[in-house]
């Protein structure tokens, strides 16, 4: 029996609802994740500003009734200390000894040790304060004694009532307090050609009372003519103790 021809049969795949088709259909559109995209973004920008926010208040002070009030702790302020308060205080400090032939000694020994490599016990006389024109005769031997470097005499004259002073070492028995004492009237000229140091004819003009014929422009600094500035310079700029920007004599 002849039914005729067979027709195929139409598969699931023909029908339009394909595998293709159906995941099609479920794809999220591109629209639709640029949205979601913008969401998450602004939801972390949030956030990230208010933790910043936080932080900042809990650093920064607060304004409480027009007043700037830290948030951290701050120490109470301590007393001020005065002789006349009561309770904890600090002792008062020791009044400071006027200088004298000690503090003159001292000074020395530690110029002289550095200058010579030598360390030297100095004294000094006569005893007692110094003050503004006082001159010294400081006697310097070194120590433990060494027989190649002989003792040696140092004339200090001091410049103010703090105890800043030039001197002048040698050895000879011209640079003493007898030497200069006994020396008869000399001027400038003759002081540099009896070879005292600068610092030296500084105290013969001192021990003189000044006289005018020594310091003829009042400077308070004798014989700058003869000696020259630069070695005027040089002995004030030494004074001791140093003191940076202090004047020599004045």
């Amino acid at each position: 029996m002849d039914d005729g021809p067979v027709q195929p049969v139409a598969s699931r795949t023909d029908t339009g609802m394909t595998s293709g088709s159906c995941a099609s259909d479920r794809r999220v559109p591109l629209w639709a994740r640029i949205v979601g995209f913008v969401a998450v973004l602004v939801v972390a920008t949030g956030l990230t500003a208010v933790v910043i926010r936080r932080d900042h208040d809990r650093r920064s002070p607060e304004e409480v009734g027009g007043t700037t009030v830290s948030t951290a702790s701050v120490p109470p302020p301590r007393p001020l200390i005065t002789g006349s308060t009561t309770g904890t205080t600090a002792p008062p400090r020791a009044p400071v000894a006027p200088p004298d032939e000690n503090f003159v000694a001292t000074e020395l020994e530690r110029v002289v040790a550095r200058d010579s490599g030598w360390t030297h016990a100095i004294s000094c006389w006569p005893a007692g304060p110094v003050r503004r024109d006082t001159v010294l005769q400081c006697d310097a031997h070194t120590e433990p004694p060494i027989d190649f470097v002989p003792p040696s005499t140092v004339i200090v004259t001091v410049l103010d009532d703090d105890g800043r002073f030039i001197w002048a070492r040698g050895r000879t028995g011209h640079v003493t307090l007898d030497g200069l004492r006994s020396a008869p009237d000399l001027d400038c000229q003759l002081l540099r050609a009896h070879e005292y140091p600068y610092a030296a004819a500084v105290a013969y003009w001192v021990l003189r009372d000044r006289p005018a014929f020594i310091d003829v422009d009042t400077s308070g600094r004798p014989c700058v003519d003869t000696y020259g500035q630069e070695t005027v310079d040089v002995v004030f700029a030494a004074a001791l103790p140093y003191v940076p920007g202090a004047q020599g004599v004045p």
